[in-house]
């Protein structure tokens, strides 16, 4: 099956669970580099070592910032 890349894919959400991250000291962002603007992320949880979070997906990329404060 192929598609018109001519007509963009409408934007999902999607649930990303990280591991290994200390979660209560990380700041999330999401930053879509084609139209210079964020893009919400919501944390659903951060606890311990696990990070989970909803994010936007588009047909191009958006990149995840994590950062995590000492």
């Amino acid at each position: 099956m192929t598609r018109n890349i001519a007509q963009p894919l409408t934007p999902e959400s999607f649930q990303i669970a990280f591991t290994g991250i200390h979660a209560k000291r990380a700041s999330v962002s999401v930053y879509d580099p084609l139209n210079d603007v964020a893009v919400p992320v919501v944390v659903n949880s951060a606890a311990g070592d696990k990070l989970t979070l909803t994010v936007t997906a588009a047909d191009y990329p958006y990149l995840l910032i994590i950062n995590e404060k000492p």
